[in-house]
């Protein structure tokens, strides 16, 4: 609220969206004309540069350099571009505005306080934990907060459930998170609150959170009937921001759930080993259950296919996800970049030698035959996508050299500076690809792969 003290009105705030930092060097007069609106790479660098100042408002590292706003004199409901961007949050001196709603007073409504009492105990479970470090935290929310919560679950949008291979499957993914009501945009704002990040610093002992408004690859979640997910390990640096991911928190808000049904997160030592020889732990997806685990290159994760009993396929695997980054981390943490890595599903361990295979035996073999080959397919489409652009980078560009020895030089420009990582980039991707699981399995890809090496 701002006070006219000339003739004592009060001005209320109706709509406000801050804006701008850093974007502000490129975008003003100084810089500005430099950039084409009409070309591409020129719209996606301000598109990253637009998403990584959002990021670091909403976390509080920065505060924004313009706004957008309406003032009236009489108080009504005040509409945010975001819930955690209110005028109390966005101002340098944080003054106090009337009509908005205290985050500490938030925090505690939502959050259930045995677990805010309780961080020292939690963050030394985390630490302790098999195989890697991780913790489950029963009735997480306040009830009433995580029943409506489930209440207000988006439904199932075969839209939003195109998978990898561009066909409709078993899991929809809402991105969108404050799109679907007032009760998620609460949930929003709690997540990316100072309050809430602190506290899960003091769980898992990672400080710095930064909060992801995209919510790349988390948001709602629900799985059918059918729906199986392999071992794997995550992405470890956000698309845009380029920071470390460091932890995933996934809120589950299933009514009910049985792990004789599958669905039931496995936490893995090594997926590549038979199950006999692997460390598994299994954590039940039960409701307003919160698990916190961290992200690196060892944090192999999935669930096994959910067989739902014929009269309770009105039932799904539902839950809230989202990853905090920082900045840095340990350095003995660190590794090249790469997308999701995904191990195959072994066997079971009665298919033995001699066995007589039963109808769902066979099936079993065909959907894991299936399910491979759509991974190699895949692979296989990247891999060319990414010879293609590399293709045209050493045309365009005259690049002829080993990535590997590619150095920025004193008198490139910007944009070339830019293409030669990118060039690198990309080599290093291809790499990553052919040393994955699925693509090192057959002597017909590694003929593949010679051909795509010039080898061949």
């Amino acid at each position: 609220m701002r006070r006219n003290t000339s003739t004592n009105i009060c001005h209320h705030f109706k709509f406000f969206f801050p804006f701008g930092n850093i974007i502000s060097v490129f975008t003003g007069k100084a810089f500005g004309h430099n950039f084409d609106a009409s070309a591409e790479w020129d719209k996606n660098f301000i598109d990253r540069v637009h998403t990584c100042d959002e990021a670091a408002i909403i976390n509080g590292e920065l505060t924004p350099g313009s706004m957008l706003a309406v003032l009236t004199g009489e108080k009504t409901e005040l509409v945010l571009r975001h819930p955690v961007l209110t005028p109390q949050h966005c101002v340098r001196n944080e003054p106090v505005y009337e009509g908005v709603e205290s985050m500490d007073a938030e925090f505690k409504n939502l959050v259930n306080n045995a677990v805010i009492n309780q961080s020292a105990e939690l963050n030394k479970r985390f630490l302790d934990a098999r195989p890697f470090r991780h913790i489950a935290i029963d009735d997480f929310l306040e009830e009433d907060f995580a029943r409506s919560l489930l209440e207000k679950f988006p439904a199932f949008d075969e839209k939003l459930a195109v998978n990898e291979d561009g066909e409709v499957g078993g899991k929809a993914v809402h991105q969108k998170v404050t799109s679907l009501g007032p009760v998620w945009r609460n949930l929003d704002a709690l997540v990316a609150g100072p309050q809430f990040r602190k506290l899960i610093s003091r769980i898992t002992g990672v400080d710095d959170l930064n909060f992801d408004p995209e919510y790349f690859g988390g948001g709602t979640h629900e799985n059918l009937h059918g729906q199986s997910l392999n071992p794997h390990v995550d992405f470890n640096y956000h698309p845009s921001t380029r920071q470390h991911r460091r932890l995933n928190l996934i809120l589950y808000l299933s009514p009910e759930w049985d792990d004789s049904w599958g669905g039931s997160i496995q936490l893995h030592k090594d997926p590549y080993l038979p199950p006999s020889e692997d460390e598994i732990v299994t954590i039940t997806p039960a409701f307003n259950r919160c698990v916190i685990f961290e992200t690196n290159e060892h944090s192999w994760h999935g669930f096994k296919r959910i067989e739902l009993p014929e009269d309770r396929r009105d039932l799904s695997r539902k839950s809230f996800a989202l990853y905090y980054y920082t900045d840095d981390r340990p350095a003995e943490e660190v590794g090249a970049e790469h997308s999701t890595i995904y191990v195959e599903e072994h066997l079971p361990e009665h298919f033995v030698e001699g066995m007589e295979l039963g109808a769902e035996d066979l099936q079993y073999v065909r959907n894991l035959l299936t399910r491979r080959d759509q991974h190699l397919k895949r692979l296989y489409k990247d891999i060319q996508r990414l010879n293609t652009d590399l293709s045209y980078l050493r045309g365009e560009f005259g690049i002829d050299e080993d990535p590997e020895c590619i150095e920025p030089g004193e008198n490139d420009s910007m944009e070339l500076i830019v293409l030669k990582k990118r060039y690198a980039g990309m080599q290093r991707r291809i790499r990553e690809y052919e040393n994955s699981t699925s693509w090192r399995i057959t002597r017909p890809i590694r003929v593949l792969k010679r051909v795509l090496s010039g080898k061949g």
